[in-house]
């Protein structure tokens, strides 16, 4: 018994089967795309996978000013004037161990620093130059977003005093850990982020101040940190990303006791938009409005992210 195929059956079968890779490779080039569109979102996810590296160069202008006061010879009260200025580079690193694990380095330059403090008759200008505090991180996927299910992301990360206790650091070490919640409600994406820092105990010299030797031991206060913010894709190559940063520092501690109105918070309104220029380069705008007194009053900068 012979069996024939008609010619227009087998011409429709060998376009079926040609039209199954072209379909493959338009699924990966849209999933690529929509990561690349999610790039905002690499502070908050595991944006990474494995192997590949991502290099970043920020640049950001600080701006603050505050009233203090201190009392005067008679026991009044004299009010002063303190203003920052700060130009800072920072360098990042982030790479992909595999998917759903990466870590992160962050190493912030001052390019200069600036504090000028008035108050009455006295006058102190302060200048600096040179590394902050450098850090590091590791982001973990614990669960992937799927149905009403939104990721989730674990992160543990490490601050170092190489900033020293002055314009450019703490002087102490420190080590958080927090959870990020990311879901898709296309084209927006919301996401939140709540963490938590122990802040290591420090000594510090106080013998060019003081007549006769002193140490204390300076503990600058544990932090509660907290992150909520959206992303908006006006298209495949830009995108509207809106953020309101806050951290509640605890009292500080010289020598065990606590210092009185030493607690802190901080809440800072963040605007950027995101640009894809090449399928490896991105241009990120920032700016940033303190919304505490706590804040930095204001800071703009522009990103560079770069895919290796």
């Amino acid at each position: 018994m012979e069996f024939l195929i008609s010619p227009s059956w087998a011409e429709v079968t060998r376009e079926e089967a040609s039209e199954k890779p072209e379909q493959e490779d338009r699924r990966q080039e849209a999933e690529e795309a929509a990561r690349l569109r999610d790039l905002f979102l690499r502070q908050e996810k595991v944006f990474i996978r494995k192997g590949e590296f991502l290099g970043e160069i920020n640049t950001f202008y600080n701006t603050d000013e505050a009233t203090v006061f201190a009392t005067g010879n008679a026991g009044t009260l004299v009010a002063g004037q303190v203003q920052s200025r700060t130009t800072e580079l920072t360098l990042i690193g982030r790479y992909g161990l595999w998917d759903g694990l990466e870590i992160d380095l962050i190493v912030p330059v001052f390019v200069h620093a600036r504090q000028q403090l008035n108050i009455g008759t006295l006058a102190i200008d302060r200048k600096e130059t040179g590394i902050g505090d450098v850090s590091a991180a590791l982001r973990y996927q614990l669960i992937g977003e799927r149905g009403g299910i939104p990721d989730v992301i674990l992160d543990i990360n490490a601050i170092s005093d190489t900033g020293g206790d002055n314009l450019r650091g703490t002087g102490n070490w420190s080590i958080g850990t927090g959870i990020t919640f990311v879901k898709t409600i296309d084209p927006v994406v919301l996401f939140g982020r709540v963490g938590y820092t122990w802040t290591l105990a420090a000594e510090d010299d106080l013998s060019d101040i003081e007549l006769t030797p002193v140490r204390v031991t300076r503990n600058p206060g544990d932090i509660i940190q907290y992150r909520v913010g959206m992303g908006f894709s006006l298209n495949d190559r830009v995108s509207f990303n809106l953020a309101v940063n806050g951290a509640v520092v605890g009292s500080s501690k010289i020598d065990g006791r606590k210092q009185r109105n030493s607690n802190l918070e901080l809440l800072t309104l963040v605007l950027s938009t995101t640009v894809l220029v090449t399928k490896q380069l991105f241009v990120e705008p920032v700016v940033g409005v303190g919304l505490t007194d706590d804040a930095f009053d204001t800071f703009v900068g522009i990103r560079f992210p770069y895919r290796f």
